[in-house]
């Protein structure tokens, strides 16, 4: 770069600086350029080449179709010991984004498995949804389940509470202890042991003392013991655990839950499949990357930000993410498919939707849901939008592959399906 393809751009930065500046003994607007660039032509002179260069690089990369990836790193002593401000030189590294082959669809084989919702794991479900619709009512012994209440005390008589607790909170090294007392019957157990940390201030009914401890041996004297009774397959129970007016026998009931298992299921064969066609992209459609130009743009940016431990574990997986979103776009394009608005918030709503689930709510009104989705996607912090969008892209391709691909399907147990799942991974 020679002097007179900054010199304008430099020039301009002087007269325009000048106009702006404040110096004692001038009035605003009045400093003389001659004096400004004394004081500040270097960095002025600075600013001027950057944004020649900036505009004749990126110019260059359009002119000769060149696609980066990241940042170009600007590279040292590479000029020798000649240079002036009328021969200066520049070189840079940089990521070009590589040329990926996609395998024809029709030559992409992926199982997809289908779950069976038949047998034993149906009367499973009927059997949990009986318990959880039935009622409480007394019983003489402790069984698995069972609400268990009595008088707790500290056996040196530093404390003592009325207790109520599921026998579900108890460690399974102590259900021995517990299972086939009666009422009235006095049980003995160390409290650390019996019960985890955090179950204990329930069970002592102190949960809201932050800094009470227990430890040593504790008694329970059983005072009632509460145990669910299941609920009869009548049209009562029907409209609890399927909806109002949904079934009226027991034939219709088990198919409302055969159609309910098959839309949980749908759901997890398709989370599966999507999964298994991203391996299958990553495995079949090499790519390479200049890993040591993205490792050092990250290792910048990321200054003060991580430590060398998280960095160095963040950089591999940054690297296999930006593969295989190199290799989805190449999908997109080869096939010309666009993800919309629509997309994002649909893939949005099902996150949402399922991470509600996880926490074990349900149905919370679909006003409530749209605000939360749009919050959601308006978290730059997460990246959820363009999270959803790759996630978006990859249904697609998906369905593509689905519809094109030869995709074998099975039937599957639950089982089978979790070992699938767990080698997947």
């Amino acid at each position: 770069m020679a002097s007179a393809d900054y010199q304008a751009d430099y020039q301009s930065k002087i007269k325009d600086y000048s106009k702006r500046a404040q110096m004692k003994g001038f009035r605003p607007g009045k400093v003389p350029p001659a004096l400004v660039e004394k004081m500040y032509g270097q960095a002025l002179r600075s600013d001027a080449i950057s944004n020649v260069l900036n505009k004749s690089v990126d110019k260059y990369l359009r002119d000769n179709g060149i696609d980066i990836l990241g940042d170009l790193i600007s590279e040292e002593n590479v000029v020798g010991e000649t240079m002036d401000e009328n021969n200066l030189k520049f070189a840079f590294r940089m990521a070009i984004r590589p040329e990926i082959t996609i395998p024809a669809l029709t030559s992409i084989q992926i199982g997809f498995p289908e779950i069976e919702v038949e047998g034993a794991r149906m009367d499973e479900f009927i059997a949990d949804l009986r318990k959880r619709f039935g009622k409480m009512v007394d019983s003489e012994k402790i069984n698995e389940g069972d609400l268990i209440k009595g008088n707790l005390k500290a056996a040196d008589g530093s404390f003592e509470t009325e207790a109520a607790f599921p026998f579900g909170r108890i460690r399974d090294g102590y259900h021995s202890q517990f299972l086939g007392k009666s009422v009235g019957e006095t049980i003995e157990f160390p409290i650390e042991e019996a019960f985890e940390k955090d179950e204990i201030k329930y069970v002592t009914n102190t949960y809201r003392e932050k800094d009470r401890h227990f430890s040593g041996m504790f008694t329970l004297e059983i005072t009632n013991v509460s145990t669910t009774e299941p609920a009869t397959l009548d049209t009562e129970f029907f409209d609890k655990a399927v909806g109002q007016g949904n079934a009226e026998n027991e034939d219709q009931f088990k198919d409302k839950i055969r159609e309910m298992f098959m839309n949980t299921y749908e759901g997890e064969s398709n989370a599966y499949f999507e999964m298994a066609v991203e391996k299958y992209l990553m495995e079949n459609c090499p790519v390479v990357l200049a890993d040591d130009v993205i490792t050092e743009v990250i290792t910048r940016r990321s200054e003060g930000k991580m430590t060398d431990t998280e960095r160095d574990d963040f950089i591999p997986r940054y690297i296999k993410s930006m593969k295989l979103s190199l290799i989805k776009s190449r999908v997109a394009e080869d096939n010309n498919l666009v993800i919309s608005e629509e997309d994002i918030l649909n893939s949005a709503r099902k996150q949402v939707a399922a991470d509600f689930q996880h926490m074990g709510y349900g149905n919370l009104g679909e006003e409530f849901m749209e605000k939360y989705v749009v919050n959601y996607l308006q978290d730059k912090e997460k990246n959820n939008r363009d999270r959803m969008a790759e996630k978006s892209l990859t249904v697609k391709i998906a369905g593509l592959i689905l519809e094109k691909g030869n995709v074998v399907r099975n039937s599957v147990t639950i089982e089978k399906f979790n070992q699938l799942v767990e080698e997947l991974n």
